[in-house]
């Protein structure tokens, strides 16, 4: 939380870094704690780090489709995520 907050502190701003959905699955079977696993691709278009004064302090690359896991338990009738990464040994 620190990192977004420090992006905009002081003046600063990002630009870009538009987040697309590429796909998704999940057999959606509860594991023996009734979380339900799965994966996402998503696709986050380049960002700019902007200083105040309009100067670009620095950029994120674009690297294309990003695989991820995730990890959720229905709660009150709602759907929660659990958590959300990298599979390990991904880049």
């Amino acid at each position: 939380m620190n990192v977004i907050k420090n992006a905009f502190a002081d003046g600063k701003w990002i630009a870009g870094g538009q987040v697309d959905f590429v796909a998704a699955d999940s057999a959606m079977q509860p594991n023996q704690y009734g979380q339900v696993s799965g994966y996402v691709r998503m696709n986050q278009q380049k960002m700019d780090f902007i200083n105040a004064d309009g100067t670009v302090r620095s950029s994120s690359a674009e690297p294309g489709p990003k695989p991820l896991l995730f990890l959720v338990v229905k709660r009150d009738e709602a759907w929660e995520l659990g958590d959300i990464g990298t599979p390990e040994g991904s880049k």
